[in-house]
């Protein structure tokens, strides 16, 4: 062997140990390769298994819920509901229907009348959600002049609120921020209780700003009626320009109560921190009405 390669000239030499050199970088370009190849897959398995279990786990999430949008071309209005089986479902926050109510059950107790009802109802409902500016305006009606309600309608008629849409302001789902107002749009209707026959009289737009305090203080009375604190800060009416018009045989079927197919998409109820008192029971309330005399 060693004869042999005394035997071998330099430039021999030299070629051989550049065919050995690229032999040699050859599979160590393929051993490289290979190991990269082995990597890659096992990186994409991994990411596949992550993406199959996130798929299994977010699919019981996924649900195709259908809405249903009904549009009222008489009031102007559209409400979108869920088609959902049951109430559980529906889509409607805890924070969301109390909101709703409070909303209404003012409204309707602020702006309607009933002289058999007023003083043991509307009255301490208006006195628990009000602050003494709003509480103030609702008090001012009853002056006993016969513009005021006592005076105008009586004891035989009724003023019945019919809520078409609630409208929160100050809603932000994206940065948290719960509503800080409502925007109402009623109706208000006459019921002859003598007759039975109800008659539509206007339509209105209520704006109003409320908060939940839950150290407001009150009587126990008045915490029935509004027990998480409740209260309407600023409350203003205006006229609804689109008003409806309804045929006499309309008007006589009766008095709507409430819609109950009004709006749902707002969500949220905050609590204060102040601690404000709220007005007594409804019969030591200042301003009162009287009872009402037989016509103007």
């Amino acid at each position: 062997m060693a004869v042999f390669k005394r035997g071998l000239t330099e430039a021999t030499q030299e070629v051989l140990k550049k065919s050995m050199d690229f032999e040699s970088n050859v599979v160590s370009m393929v051993k490289r390769s290979e190991r990269r190849a082995w990597i890659v897959a096992m990186s994409s398995m991994f990411v596949t298994v992550c993406l199959v279990g996130s798929i299994a786990y977010m699919l019981p999430l996924k649900e195709k819920v259908p809405y249903l949008v009904t549009v009222d071309l008489k009031r102007s209005t559209s409400t979108v509901s869920y088609l959902r089986d049951d109430v559980a479902a529906s889509g409607i926050y805890a924070s969301e229907a109390l909101n709703r109510s409070y909303v209404s059950r003012f409204v309707q107790a602020r702006e309607g009348y009933d002289w058999d009802t007023i003083n043991e109802h509307d009255w301490e409902y208006v006195s628990s959600m009000s602050n003494d500016a709003v509480r103030g305006l609702f008090v001012s009606q009853f002056d006993g002049t016969a513009n005021s309600p006592e005076r105008k309608w009586g004891r035989e008629n009724a003023i019945r609120i019919k809520v078409n849409s609630i409208v929160f302001n100050g809603l932000d789902e994206e940065r948290g921020a719960r509503p800080t107002g409502a925007t109402v749009r009623f109706e208000q209707w006459k019921f002859d209780k003598r007759t039975g026959k109800s008659e539509y009289l206007s339509s209105h737009v209520a704006t109003l700003r409320y908060e939940f305090k839950s150290n407001l203080k009150m009587s126990e009375a008045l915490r029935m009626r509004n027990p998480l604190g409740f209260q309407v800060t600023a409350f203003k009416v205006d006229d609804e320009f689109n008003a409806p018009v309804f045929k006499a045989t309309q008007q006589d079927v009766g008095i709507p109560l409430l819609n109950e197919e009004a709006g749902i998409q707002f969500r949220g109820a905050d609590a204060g921190t102040s601690a404000e008192t709220a007005q007594p029971a409804a019969n030591t309330l200042p301003g009162a009405p009287a009872t009402p005399r037989q016509g103007p």
